[in-house]
């Protein structure tokens, strides 16, 4: 017989109502852009005012500015992508570490990242507000129970997109909890 309270249905993250969504990533976002890390020993790469965000800048926050910035040859040579403002980031690697794993943020102003960093953006069915709440929730859950790798923990865009997410289908309502 199941305990399930009427009007719930039983996710692995619990009891949720039973008109939400439970689904994966790739239900519900787009993107799934990483970056990557322009050659070093080109200092001309280094000169410029295009920000460029590393995983240890994701801390929960909203990133208007970088440590580093990068040059339009950078970009265009690394096939780089500027991702706008309310681009959802979450760090990929390193994820065995307390200080990374399920770090999250907000793209602030247009800006490109390294190969750490994940970019994800709303759908029509998702909002990248509520998913900054669920992944703040779930996120050392998430890396715990699905990244992969001996030393180094991770994701790929691939291990992201099968990841699981709950969520009302209603718009105004993922705001409303967020």
């Amino acid at each position: 017989m199941s305990n399930i309270k009427k009007g719930y249905k039983q996710t692995e993250f619990g009891e949720i109502p039973s008109d939400w969504e439970y689904c994966t990533f790739k239900d519900v976002l787009n993107t799934f852009s990483s970056g990557a890390t322009p050659y070093r020993a080109i200092s001309e790469y280094y000169k410029g005012d295009i920000r460029w965000i590393s995983s240890g800048e994701l801390d929960y926050n909203v990133i208007y500015d970088t440590i580093e910035h990068i040059s339009d040859l950078a970009v265009k040579n690394t096939n780089l992508k500027i991702h706008e403002p309310g681009t959802f980031l979450m760090a990929i690697t390193g994820l065995e570490a307390e200080g990374t794993r399920g770090r999250c943020a907000f793209v602030g102003a247009p800006s490109a990242t390294n190969q750490s960093c994940l970019a994800l953006n709303s759908t029509d069915k998702l909002r990248t507000d509520y998913l900054f709440w669920f992944y703040r929730q779930w996120g050392n859950y998430l890396a715990f129970k699905y990244c992969q790798g001996t030393k180094q923990q991770s994701y790929t865009a691939a291990i992201v997109k099968k990841l699981p997410i709950c969520c009302p289908k209603d718009s105004n309502e993922q705001s409303a909890l967020s």
